[in-house]
């Protein structure tokens, strides 16, 4: 049995991925690290500074001293703190939405990421663009519904996904890449009730996770 260490910045993020694990992948051994001092602290920067870097590694290699054979982040908002920390190990350490992003550049239709918590977006933003064809025809759009966040927060999750429902409508046939996974409990709505094809964080990373270890 693989022993994946998840970890998190949030608790908004943990219900998403242990309900993707139980669905694609059940057989996996799972171990949450919680550190919620990294989204406050993120919160209060325009970048990441070398104290987050360090404490991303440190979590990293905490979860390699605990015997996880891999690691997978769950906050969207510490991606280039993540390469660094990759260095350090020697199993894989996956970014929360580096399996969305690779399924969203295979399908011919335009893109948007739709997230709801501003310090990560334009670094996922940019991220995405690095891979997203220079030369392709597609349209990638970005949108923050900081709303949405803060009544997830309070346990309002139909008002949540109500909110990105009413975004999703004015983006009609469109791929839609929900950009962190809290926000991925808005993914059976959106799915059944407009024409888009959406994508959520939480069971891309699983589906990637599970093919990668399961070679070995």
């Amino acid at each position: 049995m693989k022993k994946v260490v998840l970890i998190h910045a949030t608790q908004l993020a943990m219900q998403p991925i242990c309900d993707a694990f139980e669905e694609l992948w059940p057989d996996a051994n799972i171990t949450h690290l919680l550190d919620e001092e990294l989204s406050i602290r993120r919160s209060q920067v325009d970048e990441l500074t070398s104290d987050l870097y360090r404490r991303v590694t440190s979590l990293v290699e905490l979860a390699m001293l605990s015997g996880a054979d891999a690691v997978m982040f769950t906050c969207s908002a510490f991606g280039d703190a993540i390469e660094h920390a990759k260095k350090t190990v020697d199993i894989p350490v996956l970014k929360p939405n580096e399996a969305m992003f690779e399924e969203a550049i295979k399908s011919p239709k335009d893109v948007i990421l739709m997230g709801t918590f501003p310090p990560a977006m334009e670094g996922m933003a940019e991220e995405f663009r690095s891979s997203f064809s220079s030369d392709t025809k597609r349209q990638f759009d970005l949108v923050c519904l900081p709303s949405a966040r803060e009544v997830l927060k309070e346990g309002r999750t139909d008002v949540h996904n109500d909110i990105h429902l009413q975004e999703a409508l004015k983006h009609q046939d469109k791929l839609i890449m929900l950009a962190h996974f809290s926000s991925s409990v808005a993914k059976p709505m959106l799915s059944s009730n407009t024409t888009n094809v959406v994508l959520s964080a939480p069971h891309s990373a699983v589906k990637k996770l599970k093919e990668r270890l399961l070679k070995h």
